[in-house]
């Protein structure tokens, strides 16, 4: 059989006797990215392979790669995200928004998309969180970053050595936009000419990617605005908590089935040992021990995720 990552489309030709009843988890040599092969992607009759991590063919397509998307808009404010929106929409760009962190790496993950316009200050996983992660990411890393945020808002280290990672472009004040030309243009996505300096005018129908909701009143200095940094102990708490959300996310996504097969608290954790062991490393080697001696970040999460899955 023929596996192919749907990330970089680097094509494996994979014994099926790999292929256990829960399918199997591979990881590209080529982008370094992990993908599951479920287990009915395999045919015995046809000989075939199917799935969303597979080509039927020499001449197939990845399905995660058939309609890529072009932008993806992650902001948890309405009126800022709106403006955002109706920019890009004037440029002849498609967009998908997302209010959450978490979600949003989620989707991202999941999805081909060639630039991320994120704020600041999103929940769960932060804007400059989350460009850390896309651009010390081999899947994620073709992605271009434009970040909604005043530079005085980046976290500090609190202990822990940062990537330092930077965007390829930071909006600070309406007129840093006119650099978004230039960043459209070195990902390959297709746009009007259209100065970005020009004002937006609001149209009054909705843009369709928009969750209606009661919207605030406009505030022109409205990406600078986030919640005051912590520091010391409180810092580390956030990264472990940050840390065990992304670990979880990696379960929920690459294993959804084996949520559905467990009745207790007990079943869940033996299920999931070795990840739990692996996300447990990662976090030895981020988050001050003082720290994990609190509590076990990790556990909780996944009970949380656990019983968020079983309520629907």
């Amino acid at each position: 059989m023929i596996a192919a990552c749907p990330h970089c489309e680097a094509r494996y030709r994979l014994d099926e006797s790999r292929v256990g009843p829960e399918g199997a988890r591979l990881r590209c040599a080529r982008c370094r990215s992990l993908f599951r092969l479920p287990s009915h992607a395999f045919s015995p009759a046809s000989q075939e392979v199917s799935g969303p991590s597979l080509v039927e063919g020499e001449a197939g397509e990845s399905p995660s790669r058939a309609n890529p998307l072009e932008v993806f808009v992650v902001d948890a404010q309405p009126q800022r995200a709106r403006e955002t929106t109706l920019r890009l929409e004037s440029l002849g760009i498609s967009v998908v928004l997302e209010s959450d962190g978490v979600e949003a790496l989620l989707r991202l993950q999941q999805t081909k998309c060639s630039l991320v316009v994120v704020a600041s200050d999103v929940s769960r996983i932060s804007g400059w969180d989350l460009c850390e992660i896309i651009k010390s990411s081999a899947h994620l890393e073709p992605m271009g970053v434009v970040l909604l945020a005043d530079r005085s808002t980046r976290p500090e280290p609190s202990g822990v050595k940062r990537l330092n990672v930077e965007p390829d472009l930071l909006i600070d004040s309406p007129a840093s936009w006119s650099g978004l030309n230039s960043v459209l243009d070195r990902y390959g996505i297709p746009h009007s000419d259209r100065g970005n300096d020009t004002p937006i005018t609001h149209s009054s129908v909705e843009p369709k990617t928009l969750i209606e909701t009661a919207l605030a009143q406009p505030d022109p200095r409205s990406w600078e605005k986030s919640e005051p940094l912590v520091s010391g102990l409180d810092a580390e708490r956030g990264k472990a908590e940050r840390l065990s959300r992304i670990v979880v996310s990696d379960m929920l996504l690459y294993h959804p089935d084996r949520f559905d097969r467990v009745s207790d608290e007990k079943e869940l954790l033996a299920i999931f040992e070795s990840e739990l062991l692996e996300g447990t490393a990662l976090l030895e080697k981020r988050v001050k021990a003082a720290v994990l001696c609190e509590r076990d970040f990790l556990r909780e999460e996944l009970l949380r995720a656990a019983l968020q899955r079983s309520q629907g």
